[in-house]
């Protein structure tokens, strides 16, 4: 675990990155382009809000794995 604690800024940092790059790529993108389906039923706009939530439920669970806790709450699963 200390090789991981050693890396804990790279670890935070990576992730965010990576998503504002993502935002980047989408952030110029017309409406009408954001509701293209893409997956089954899902839009290019439903993808990026599905990534979007996960990106802000890993960062508290990176944070809180990077102090020694658990990834989530206990008893959340």
């Amino acid at each position: 675990m200390s090789g991981f604690i050693g890396r804990r800024d790279q670890v935070l940092k990576e992730p965010d990155e990576a998503f504002a790059g993502l935002q980047a790529t989408y952030e110029d993108l017309p409406e009408a382009r954001k509701r293209v389906v893409m997956q089954g039923t899902w839009s290019v706009k439903d993808i990026l809000i599905h990534i979007s939530g996960w990106h802000r439920e890993m960062a508290g669970a990176l944070t809180r794995l990077t102090r020694g806790e658990r990834a989530v709450s206990e008893g959340v699963d």
